[in-house]
């Protein structure tokens, strides 16, 4: 479990000195132990106009087969959202196999992903949504979305400032 939780710190280094914070859970899903989030939530990433990071992963802990005394640990579900400065969801990664009809990998935009003074312009209250109704009821299909996928996407096209010059290193660019 140390090794999957370091690799979740190291990512989450790129853009800020939050912690990993770990917890146990209801089982959510079969075999479900624990929960990985973050310390600060949501997370502010530097060098945004206001952008946060919200993250819910969790695992489970599997003897391999075969073996007696080797163990695994993977993630079970996982909720990663970038919200907008009110913590609306602007885009959410979300995988929750135990939901049945969305058990895939898949993405939701969300009415956050409209600027607020667009909103404001048409005459809109905050609580209106001015994406179409289908887009934000849609589960978009992603396959699986690593929190490092995650991170690349807030700094590489979203703005978010790197905290460490290697960050292209831990975060790699998406397949």
């Amino acid at each position: 479990m140390q090794g999957f939780r370091q690799r979740l710190q190291r990512a989450v280094s790129c853009i800020s000195s939050a912690v990993i914070v770990s917890g146990t859970v209801e089982a959510r899903g079969a075999g479900d132990v624990g929960y990985f989030g973050l310390s600060e939530n949501p997370l502010w990433l530097p060098g945004t106009d206001g952008l946060g990071l919200s993250l819910d992963l969790t695992y489970r802990i599997q003897q391999l087969a075969d073996t007696r005394r080797s163990w695994t640990v993977s993630e079970s579900s996982y909720y990663y959202a970038l919200l907008d400065r009110s913590e609306h969801e602007v885009l959410a990664y979300h995988w929750h196999p135990h939901v049945e009809g969305v058990s895939y990998p898949h993405l939701h935009i969300s009415p956050g992903a409209v600027r607020g003074d667009v909103v404001e312009r048409a005459g809109l209250s905050e609580q209106a949504n001015a994406l179409r109704a289908d887009l934000t009821t849609a589960h978009l299909p992603t396959g699986p979305a690593a929190l490092e996928s995650v991170l690349w996407l807030a700094i590489a096209q979203l703005g978010a400032a790197p905290l460490r010059s290697d960050w292209r290193r831990l975060l790699p660019a998406p397949d």
